[in-house]
């Protein structure tokens, strides 16, 4: 990969990082959603929640927006 790829790749990541934290603060659950694979598994158990892995966007969202809402 080439430099200009790198940074390409760096920018591109760097704004779906700013995507995803604005949603959060935001709690714009839609455009979270979209920044997600429809098959993603949410596993958070090393943080001793208690809580199993979580399979699918719509599950995983609901799970981060009934935890934000606390």
């Amino acid at each position: 990969m080439t430099t200009p790829d790198l940074l390409g790749t760096a920018h591109e990541l760097s704004q779906a990082k700013a995507r995803y934290c604005l949603a959060l603060d935001t709690k714009d659950w839609k455009a979270l959603a979209d920044l997600m694979d429809p098959d993603i598994e949410l596993d958070v158990r090393a943080d001793d929640t208690g809580v199993p892995v979580i399979r699918e966007r719509d599950n995983a969202i609901e799970l981060i927006r009934t935890r934000s809402t606390r």
